[in-house]
């Protein structure tokens, strides 16, 4: 089999077993009840962060897959540089939430 399919395969297998535990963890907590905690409602700085770190996500699972596709050590350093952005990005947005803004 083809490299480029392996790779691509098993990221489509990674991400349905990701999507199948996010449903059974979302079922689970429904039957369990609410949440003793809670955060104040996201506003819309916070809603901003929480789409600019989803795009993120995005780019850098597509340089990841680009970095085996194309052998490119560019798309690996544009990767880590997503990784980078996304973790101050979402360190942002939890501050951000916490304080109600």
């Amino acid at each position: 089999m083809n490299d480029v399919l392996v790779v691509v395969l098993g990221l489509v297998i990674a991400m349905g077993g990701l999507i199948a535990v996010a449903t059974l963890l979302e079922k689970r907590s429904k039957k369990s009840g609410p949440n003793k905690l809670t955060l104040p409602e996201a506003g819309p700085t916070a809603k901003k962060y929480v789409w600019i770190t989803r795009a993120l996500v995005t780019l850098l699972v597509l340089s990841i897959v680009g970095v085996f596709v194309f052998r490119s050590i560019e798309l690996a350093w544009f990767a880590g540089a997503c990784m980078l952005i996304y973790l101050i990005a979402g360190t942002i947005a939890r501050f951000t939430r916490l304080i109600g803004k």
